[in-house]
């Protein structure tokens, strides 16, 4: 419950043409979390505009023998108000 009173609270605090930016770390124990997160936003008057990626930073012991880095990148979810 504590996810949809957010998002209403969000949605009454927001300006009209606000939107609100959602980054949703992957979960290997949740891994429908971000698509579930979508629907309860949606189920709830939140329209899905856009989705990118936040890379983010290196972290210790991610650099392979060849010298690549491998860099995590979360998803960024862009929502605002329903007919926005």
């Amino acid at each position: 419950g504590f996810m949809a009173k957010t998002l209403a609270n969000c949605r009454r605090a927001l300006k009209p043409a606000g939107h609100l930016i959602v980054n949703i770390a992957g979960v290997k124990t949740y891994p429908n979390l971000v698509n579930e997160f979508q629907a309860m936003a949606e189920n709830n008057g939140w329209e899905k505009v856009s989705e990118a990626g936040l890379q983010l930073s290196r972290m210790i012991g991610t650099r392979r023998k060849d010298g690549y880095e491998v860099m995590k990148i979360e998803p960024l979810l862009i929502f605002c108000k329903t007919r926005c």
